[in-house]
């Protein structure tokens, strides 16, 4: 039995098998449609990563602002403290200033031995 192309004539034509005749077959390259239901699920998964970027790269500029502003209070915090210890050290000169300037009391007293 031989299969034709029904183009007419007795000699086959280019294409034509017999019926025993192994026939490679080349997959299919042309795209197919989704389905509508799988075109929306995928429109979805590419619209939540898109916003998932969105929100990480939202996430990524508050941490950076969050970081800038523990640096300026950390720095206020360094002033601050920095400011209370030359209080103390001209309050602990003026203390010192003063005792050197008092007048002596009299001669020191020798420490006498208890008997």
């Amino acid at each position: 039995m031989t299969i034709s192309d029904d183009s007419g004539g007795d000699r086959l034509s280019k294409d034509a098998r017999t019926v025993g005749e192994e026939v490679e077959a080349f997959p299919v390259t042309r795209r197919t449609r989704w389905p509508i239901g799988l075109h929306s699920v995928e429109e979805k998964r590419k619209k939540d990563e898109e916003r998932k970027g969105g929100e990480e790269e939202e996430g990524e500029e508050k941490w950076r602002q969050q970081g800038e502003r523990l640096e300026e209070l950390l720095e206020q915090h360094r002033q601050q403290e920095l400011l209370e210890l030359q209080r103390q050290q001209q309050q602990w000169s003026q203390q010192l200033e003063e005792l050197l300037e008092q007048p002596p009391r009299g001669p020191p007293q020798p420490v006498l031995p208890s008997p």
